[in-house]
């Protein structure tokens, strides 16, 4: 599937938005590899992104891709993509993975809202690679919400409800909940021990 690119529109002129806030990207699957390749290359361009099962594979380097994650797509098809043989740095310059490990800076800085989702069970082993993406930017620190969705698979019943899960993250970045004094007060309260701790060898 294809990626969905939002700019509100004024109805006040009628023309579309030039402004980052409300452009907003939604894709799935393929659609989903798409959105995060633009949202994580060009992350002061987009608010936010959401990704359901993005195809992508779990790996920084096109020779770390098993077969196992690559079967559903020939070699043929690659080729067309990424030549013959593959040129391997014009794969990690579109492979999200890579993207996001790279421009991690950039993609913190800019705040860009991001949500990925996939089911445990995808037939296209796409968990594996989501998972991977997920530990990517835990691992550098960039914000992001995740959902592993037990017993899911990459069709079925769980997609109307996924879809809307997505739909609605993305409905609360443009206009995010007030703040939750509970959750505040709770933080005010652990901060000096966070700090104390921090300090400890």
């Amino acid at each position: 599937m294809g990626v969905v690119y939002y700019r509100p529109v004024s109805r006040a002129f009628e023309a579309v938005s030039r402004e980052r806030k409300g452009t907003l990207l939604f894709g799935i699957s393929m659609g989903g590899l798409g959105g995060l390749r633009l949202a994580f290359k060009y992350p002061d361009k987009f608010q936010a992104v959401a990704a359901l099962e993005p195809g992508i594979d779990p790996a920084l380097k096109w020779k770390e891709v098993k077969p196992r994650n690559r079967f559903y797509r020939s070699d043929e098809l690659l080729q067309s993509i990424f030549g013959k043989p593959i040129d391997e740095n014009y794969w990690e310059a579109n492979n999200p993975a890579t993207i996001a490990a790279a421009n991690a800076g950039k993609i913190r800085g800019s705040k860009l809202e991001i949500y990925i989702d996939v089911g445990d069970q995808d037939a296209f082993n796409i968990h594996e690679g989501t998972e991977f993406i997920h530990r990517i930017m835990w691992d550098s620190k960039i914000d992001h919400e995740y959902h592993l969705v037990r017993g899911a698979d990459h069709v079925g019943r769980t997609m109307r409800p996924r879809t809307a899960e997505a739909l609605g993250f993305l409905s609360r970045m443009l206009n995010p909940p007030p703040p939750d004094p509970e959750a505040d007060a709770l933080r005010e309260r652990l901060e000096p021990l966070k700090r104390a701790a921090e300090r400890k060898p």
